[in-house]
């Protein structure tokens, strides 16, 4: 995955590199220059020599920088090619996943690993493409120059780069760890703030605003103090770096003075161009240690990033999809088994046996918690069941395409979920191509017609995130007439009308019998007013269905709706 992200820039990846790599040639000649000016121009009082090393030194300067900037602009558009790249890929996964899948990880986590990991790995490949080639060769370059000029000198250099190389390797090696964690937190973190900002009505109508900022304020100390005990041990590289170059520096200076008053083996310029080759030397380890450093937090990113992409798709399209000729909206649950983990002892959904009929008003009622929701996610495919089979006008919705199946079914969950832009984007998001006839009719009978065009903007009002600035009985509606735009054989109702007064939830039941009388009608409520009126109703407990009729059978026979019915009725909640 990580490879076909890169692959379209693996060109100019390529290009930058070269770039790079000729900046050091040419750098590393400017110091063979500058000994030559020394030696042959300055020693012997030459201005002419002077000059001309001056003016090819000036020009191959001008050169690296102007290949410099380019290496830089390669590296940069390959780098940010291959977040942008691997950001869609990893979107899309997520896409695919269940709902079984998405319960392994957060939101919060799937944010953070599509923006803050990906973003590591994008400036990781970024100083890659600039440091990887160029600190190589210039620490093998500056060595080799070193032992053409001093083979003594080269011995000693061997010191340092080992102690520093060994270094590098503990370091690096503990900090992996350390920055999975500051990942970690970050999560925590991430989870914290959404969780504030999502609920922030919540928070306020319970005064709870000084808690909450006292659980981000630690939130955010925990995951400062751990990015500095993280960091702490990266931190040891700069320092330990400049003491081994000064104390190197310091060293060679002895060692060529020594061969230049001793030996006489040394001239002035040659311990010039030595000394800036250990220079080059070890700030080519410093790079190479930023690198590793870059490296050895990625690595974190890394691991998360691929659990992601390694996580199974359970629910895909068949190879061979079945397309219907005539689609009814027949649904049956043939001893259907549902739980969300392998290791839960109590089943979501135990041997649900339940038949549909095309063009049926039925009803599912229970207790919060029972698995009514369940049951319909397990009819669109959100989640597969662990055992038994769900069918669709007697075929298996596992034999048909995910986008066919889904178009044949409209639904209104629990949580009224819209999206930030105009009323009319809201209303066509299942079907794209649908007219304003398309709208007007979905509009008038999810009764939100006269509320539209009450405003001058009528279908391009905006709504804010989540529709925030609709009431939750105009959100339930919205939701309605949208999944009404698609024009569904099945139109699952989950709890749609919870917010809605007695008189518009009839307007709405009796505009779906009037104009929607061949399309089949699941709806999910705990009221039992609003599932009275359905042809069948079904009450399930603890994941069983315990009875079926209709609501004067139920009454008459089923305990738990009697229950449900007297408990309603001391409340008021049945009319």
């Amino acid at each position: 995955m990580y490879y076909k992200s890169f692959k379209r820039f693996i060109p100019i990846a390529v290009l930058g590199v070269l770039m790079v790599a000729s900046v050091v040639v040419l750098e590393l000649n400017q110091i063979d220059y500058m000994g030559k000016i020394i030696n042959e121009g300055v020693s012997k009082q030459d201005l002419n020599v002077v000059l001309k090393y001056g003016i090819i030194m000036t020009v191959w300067a001008i050169l690296a920088g102007i290949l410099g900037v380019f290496g830089t602009v390669c590296a940069s558009v390959a780098s940010n090619g291959f977040a942008i790249q691997l950001r869609e890929r990893l979107y899309h996964k997520i896409q695919s996943f269940s709902i079984k899948n998405v319960s392994r990880f957060s939101s919060a986590s799937l944010i953070t690993r599509l923006t803050n990991d990906i973003n590591y790995l994008q400036q990781t490949i970024m100083m890659c493409l600039r440091m990887l080639v160029r600190a190589p060769m210039m620490l093998i370059s500056s060595m080799f120059f070193i032992y053409l000029t001093s083979k003594e000198i080269a011995s000693i250099m061997i010191v340092p780069i080992l102690v520093l190389g060994t270094a590098l390797v503990f370091i690096i090696s503990k900090g992996g760890p350390r920055f999975v964690a500051v990942q970690t937190k970050l999560d925590q973190l991430n989870r914290s703030i959404q969780e504030a900002l999502i609920n922030i009505r919540v928070i306020k109508s319970f005064v709870r605003e000084d808690f909450e900022e006292d659980r981000f304020s630690l939130r955010n100390d925990d995951n400062m103090q751990t990015n500095i005990w993280a960091q702490n041990l990266m931190m040891l590289i700069n320092p330990l770096m400049m003491l081994v170059l000064n104390i190197t520096t310091v060293a060679m200076l002895y060692v060529c003075s020594f061969f230049v008053l001793e030996k006489n083996m040394l001239e002035i310029g040659s311990i010039v161009v030595i000394l800036n080759y250990i220079r080059f030397t070890l700030f080519s380890l410093m790079m190479i240690s930023q690198v590793l450093t870059m490296v050895s937090r990625s690595r974190a990113s890394v691991t998360r990033i691929s659990a992601v992409f390694s996580t199974p798709e359970v629910i895909e399209s068949p190879a061979v999809p079945v397309v219907p000729e005539t689609v009814k909206g027949q649904v049956i649950f043939d001893h259907v088994t549902f739980e969300y983990y392998d290791d839960q002892i109590r089943k979501t959904l135990t041997d649900i046996n339940l038949v549909i009929e095309p063009g049926e008003r039925f009803g599912i009622i229970g207790s919060t918690g029972c698995g009514k929701t369940t049951l319909v996610n397990l009819l669109a495919r959100l989640i597969e069941p662990s055992s038994g089979q769900v069918l669709f006008d007697g075929v298996n919705v596992n034999a048909f395409d995910l986008h066919t199946l889904r178009s044949f079914l409209g639904f209104v969950p629990q949580k009224n979920v819209l999206f930030t832009g105009s009323i009319r984007d809201n209303l066509k998001l299942g079907n794209q191509s649908a007219s304003d006839a398309v709208l007007d009719e979905a509009a008038k009978t999810a009764a939100i017609y006269d509320f539209i065009h009450s405003s001058p903007e009528g279908y391009d009002g905006h709504l804010n995130q989540g529709g925030l600035n609709l009431s939750g009985g105009q959100r339930q509606r919205m939701c309605i007439a949208r999944a009404l735009v698609v024009s569904p054989k099945v139109l699952v109702l989950d709890d749609s009308t919870s917010a809605l007064d007695a008189e518009t939830e009839k307007g709405i039941k009796d505009a779906l019998s009037l104009n929607h009388g061949e399309m089949t009608l699941i709806s999910i409520a705990q009221k039992i007013s609003s599932v009275a009126d359905c042809d069948r109703i079904c009450v399930m407990d603890d994941g069983k269905i315990v009875g079926l009729g209709t609501h004067e059978d139920l009454l008459a026979s089923n305990p738990i709706y009697q229950e449900i019915y007297q408990s309603q009725m001391s409340r008021g909640a049945i009319a």
